[in-house]
C-alpha cells in the first residue's frame, strides 16, 4: 500500500502571481501580497507608494521603496523626519554668528537665514557680490548726500556731513554763513569785511599795521613826499593830515596847493628867513628901521616928508634913512644943529 504525501505547490513556478508570497498548506497553498504591496496575489502584486499619503513629518521628504518608504529631512532642516524637521540656522552654527557669517559671506556682508537655506547681503553702504566682495559706496560722489554749503566725508559703509569753518547749521540740510564781523574780531582802527565762510580785516583809511591786532595812524607828513603845497605846514592828524599856511601866508587857493606870503611878520629863526629890509627879532620878522611893511614887502620910509632937518636945510631920502645939509649960504649940522646964516 502506498502513502500519500503533501505536494508543495509553492515549489512550482507561477504558483502565485509576481511579487506574491506563497504559503504551502496540507494538500493546498495560499498566495498573499506582502506588506507594502497590493493587488491580486494570484496574478501579481504591485508596490504601494506610501509617499502619496504624506506619511512623513513637516519639512521632510518621502522616498518610496519596494514594499516600504523612508523619510529624510529636507536640505537645510534637521530633526525627526517622521515627526518634524526644523530649520537649520546656517548663519549661527554654535551660536557664533560673526564667525559663521565671515565663512559664508564677505566680511562686509551679513548672513540672513531663510527656511532651509540662507542668503548673503552686502551691509548698508556697500554693494557687490556679497559672497565674494562688497565694496564701499562713496555716497559723496552724487553731490546731493549733504545739505547746501556742507562738506561730505565718505566713511566705510556710510558718510557724514559737516558744516565747514565759517558756517553753522544742520549739515544734512543747510549750512549758513556765519557773520564773524558781528563779534568784532578785528584790531583797533580796522574794518571787518564778512566773506563766504570767513572774514577779512583791513585797516581804515589813513591807518596802517596789522588789521587783526592794531592799526596805527599813518604820519602822512613824514611818509608822503610833499603832501602840502609850497610854504605850507603839514600837521598829522588821526586819521589823515591837514595843511596850513604859516603866519604871514595865505592859501593859493589852499594850503594843499600853495601858500603865498601876504605879510612881513612871518615866523623866523634867522634874518635869512625874512624878506629884504626885514630882520628876525625873537622868532618873528619885522621891517628894519626906516622901512615899513607893505603887504609882504618892507618899503623905504621917506622921512623927508616930515621935514626932519629943520629950517634952511635940505633933506635927502636914503634907503632906510635920510640925510640933511644946510642950504647955500647957511651953516650948521642939521638936524642936531640948525642951519644959520653965515
Amino acid at each position: 500500500m502506498k502513502l500519500c504525501v503533501d505536494v508543495n505547490e509553492c515549489e512550482r513556478d507561477n504558483a502565485c502571481g509576481q511579487g506574491a508570497r506563497c504559503t504551502n498548506l496540507r494538500g493546498s497553498h495560499t498566495c498573499e501580497c506582502p506588506e507594502g504591496f497590493t493587488g491580486d496575489p494570484q496574478t501579481g502584486c504591485i508596490d504601494i507608494d506610501e509617499c502619496l499619503a504624506n506619511p512623513c513629518g513637516e519639512n521632510a521628504g518621502c522616498v518610496n521603496a519596494p514594499g516600504s518608504f523612508s523619510c529624510t529631512c529636507k536640505d537645510g532642516f534637521q530633526g525627526d523626519p517622521t515627526k518634524l524637521c526644523t530649520d537649520i540656522n546656517e548663519c549661527s552654527r554654535g551660536g557664533n554668528e560673526t564667525l559663521v557669517s565671515s565663512e559664508l559671506c564677505h566680511k562686509d556682508a551679513v548672513c540672513i537665514n531663510t527656511p532651509g537655506s540662507y542668503r548673503c547681503e552686502c551691509r548698508p553702504g556697500y554693494e557687490g557680490n556679497p559672497t565674494e566682495e562688497c565694496l564701499d559706496i562713496n555716497e559723496c560722489i552724487s553731490g546731493s548726500a549733504c545739505g547746501i554749503n556742507s562738506k561730505c566725508y565718505n566713511v566705510p559703509g556710510s558718510f557724514k556731513c559737516l558744516c565747514p569753518k565759517g558756517f553753522d547749521g544742520d549739515p544734512y540740510k543747510f549750512c549758513e554763513n556765519v557773520n564773524e564781523c558781528a563779534k568784532s574780531p578785528c584790531g583797533q582802527n580796522a574794518d571787518c569785511i564778512d566773506t563766504i565762510g570767513s572774514f577779512t580785516c583791513v585797516c581804515q583809511q589813513d591807518f596802517t599795521g596789522d588789521p587783526y591786532t592794531k592799526c596805527v595812524d599813518i604820519d602822512e607828513c613824514s611818509t608822503i613826499d610833499r603832501p602840502c603845497g609850497l610854504h605850507a605846514i603839514c600837521e598829522n592828524a588821526s586819521p589823515g593830515y591837514t595843511c596850513r599856511c604859516p603866519q604871514g601866508f595865505t592859501g593859493k587857493p589852499d594850503a594843499r596847493t600853495a601858500c603865498e606870503q601876504i605879510d612881513v611878520t612871518t615866523v623866523c629863526q634867522s634874518n635869512f628867513d625874512c624878506v629884504n629890509n626885514a630882520e628876525c627879532v625873537q622868532g618873528q620878522c619885522f621891517c628894519r628901521d626906516g622901512f615899513r611893511a607893505n603887504k609882504a614887502e618892507c618899503v623905504d620910509v621917506d622921512e623927508c616928508q616930515t621935514d626932519p632937518c629943520g629950517p634952511n636945510s635940505l633933506c635927502s631920502n636914503t634907503p632906510g634913512s635920510f640925510r640933511c645939509e644946510c642950504s647955500t649960504g647957511f651953516r650948521g649940522s642939521p638936524p642936531a644943529k640948525q642951519c644959520k646964516g653965515a
